[in-house]
């Protein structure tokens, strides 16, 4: 079994007026799931629904804990 990683998870966003942006919030990747507070992922759902976005593909980073 995988141990759970700490990173980023990113989100690039287009909006209505083709102005892309891009989202990082905090999240664990635990095997394939990918786990964000639901603080931040209300803030995701937030800037999706702003720019008229329905679905988003999230990119994970890993960070280093030393």
């Amino acid at each position: 079994m995988a141990l759970p990683k700490q990173g980023i998870a990113t989100a690039t966003i287009r909006g209505s007026d083709g102005q892309d942006f891009t989202l990082a919030v905090p999240a664990v990747l635990h095997g394939e799931r990918l786990h964000i507070s639901a603080d931040h992922h209300s803030t995701l759902r937030f800037a999706m629904h702003s720019a008229g976005v329905e679905n988003a593909e999230l990119e994970f980073s890993e960070m280093e804990v030393a």
